[in-house]
């Protein structure tokens, strides 16, 4: 389980805020987690294959310019998916939604994690390198 607190960026750019990225070499990274788009949507994008689209999960919008405290829960034993959200104050957990049959169960275990950055040899937003953004 993850705590992230913060505010999401200013204005309708729907400038991407990376909460939390693991890295792989050369590619995408396996995990994504953050805000974007104009709704600041919690987001985690997916990617277990290079040269394979990532799949995206998302969680509720926060809007622009709001303070947030979210909890993030991931649990690649949970089947499709693994990726729960919650306010921080609250009791119960909710699924992140995707049109996708699998999830966390398909990455493999990152040795960097990078937190509030793209990662860590990098000094993009993220979910993408500065080439495919």
């Amino acid at each position: 389980m993850l705590r992230f607190k913060g505010r999401t960026s200013f204005g309708s750019l729907g400038t991407c805020q990376t909460l939390l990225s693991t890295n792989r070499a050369g590619g995408l990274p396996p995990l994504w987690l953050g805000l974007r788009g104009a709704e600041q949507r919690l987001t985690a994008v997916l990617n277990y294959e290079a040269g394979r689209s990532p799949h995206y999960w998302l969680g509720p919008g926060i809007g622009s310019d709001n303070p947030f405290d979210i909890e993030v829960m991931l649990h690649s034993d949970m089947g499709p998916g693994g990726l729960m959200y919650r306010a921080a104050d609250d009791k119960g957990w909710t699924s992140m939604s995707a049109a996708s049959a699998w999830g966390l169960e398909r990455i493999c275990a990152s040795q960097e994690w990078s937190v509030g950055h793209y990662s860590a040899d990098s000094d993009h937003t993220g979910p993408y390198p500065a080439a495919v953004k």
